[in-house]
């Protein structure tokens, strides 16, 4: 009978050291996911610096768009002033000389032509800052839409911090009392009891909200029957004044 206690001891005890390592190994993980947090925060003051630049591209964009404007206009009173000039010529051809009139034609043509190309080379400006314009206001839709990513990924990164240190105080939990289980000596069923109730608890200490199946994984139980006699015994340490 000794040789049996002791060796389900050793078992129970074999068992603690596991739990402990896990225990052990998700802190390491609660670490990591703290790390991945920060990263995100990073990310985050990162797109909100694109951002700002993108709208400045698109305040500069418009006030070229507002200057290819204005010239544009500018070419079109030159090449008015041209054409008037034109008719004042072809008014006086009558009262000069042919020689001059055809020099003041050619003259008039000239600044037409040029006032011409001047207004073609306006509104070739004012259309490429209106595409500047576009381009900027796109940019800025794309910084908006990973702003908007970022900040999504930002709740993820703080959901999973808060679930990692839940499990970090939960796991910090089940160590302390594996530790207090192995010092008291307790039997495997008694150690079983308590994990439920810590479980049970975890889960607002309503039993109905504790699937057997649940408890069958943690505990590696096959039974049903089994997981529901822990799951009743659970609630009524808790109901003593257990607390994990």
């Amino acid at each position: 009978m000794r040789a049996e206690v002791d060796g389900r001891t050793a078992q129970a005890r074999a068992h603690a050291r596991a739990q402990a390592s896990a225990a052990e190994r998700a802190a390491e993980l609660e670490e990591q996911a703290l790390e991945s947090a920060l990263v995100a925060e990073a990310r985050t003051r990162q797109a909100e610096a694109e951002h700002t630049a993108a709208r400045e591209r698109e305040a500069a964009a418009a006030a070229d768009l507002q200057t290819a404007e204005l010239e544009r206009q500018a070419a079109e009173k030159r090449k008015a002033a041209a054409a008037a000039n034109q008719a004042a010529a072809s008014e006086a051809l009558a009262i000069e000389t042919a020689a001059a009139s055809e020099a003041r034609q050619r003259a008039a043509e000239a600044d037409a032509a040029a006032a011409e190309m001047e207004r073609a080379a306006a509104e070739t400006r004012r259309a490429a800052a209106e595409a500047d314009r576009l381009t900027a206001e796109e940019e800025q839709r794309a910084v908006i839409a990973q702003a908007d990513i970022q900040a999504a990924r930002e709740r993820e990164a703080e959901t999973e911090l808060a679930a990692a240190e839940a499990r970090l105080a939960a796991a910090e939990v089940e160590r302390r009392a594996v530790e207090i289980e192995d010092a008291a000596r307790m039997s495997p069923r008694q150690r079983a009891v308590r994990k439920v109730a810590r479980m049970l608890a975890q889960a607002g200490g309503d039993a109905d909200r504790l699937p057997l199946a649940k408890i069958q994984r943690e505990l590696s139980v096959t039974s049903p029957g089994t997981a529901s006699e822990y799951r009743t015994e659970a609630a009524e340490l808790l109901a003593q004044g257990y607390r994990p």
